[in-house]
């Protein structure tokens, strides 16, 4: 159970409460005078399965752009300040394969946590 205390300011306990309530977090807040209760269930294995699955499709696509945004940022760079277009090719080849090996290394990391989030909690 959260307690949240609305002592400083007691007219906010109505918004957060009404706030609480509108979002999809399945909680019914209680309050007594100036207090807010939140009765927080256990996480249950199919809401960790869907923070999972959520985590893993929203934060790696933001990974792999921000990846593909330093890979177009360099790739830029490199062929203005390339005079050959072998270099050219070589350090766009190195380029596109540290960018590949960085990929793998996100999802590694994202699936070891991934696994670690689904390991049930005592």
């Amino acid at each position: 159970m959260v307690m949240i205390n609305f002592a400083d300011n007691p007219a906010a306990i109505k918004w957060a409460k009404l706030a609480i309530q509108k979002s999809y977090l399945n909680v019914t807040p209680q309050h007594e005078g100036v207090v807010l209760y939140l009765p927080v269930p256990r996480m249950t294995r199919e809401r960790r399965e869907q923070l999972a699955h959520d985590a893993k499709g929203k934060i790696f696509n933001e990974y792999k752009k921000a990846l593909n945004d330093i890979y177009v940022r360099f790739e830029k760079k490199s062929s203005q300040s390339s005079t050959k277009p072998d270099e050219e090719r070589h350090t766009r080849q190195l380029l596109l394969d540290l960018k590949h090996a960085m990929e793998t290394k996100g999802a590694d990391l994202i699936e070891t946590k991934r696994k670690e989030l689904l390991t049930e909690m005592a």
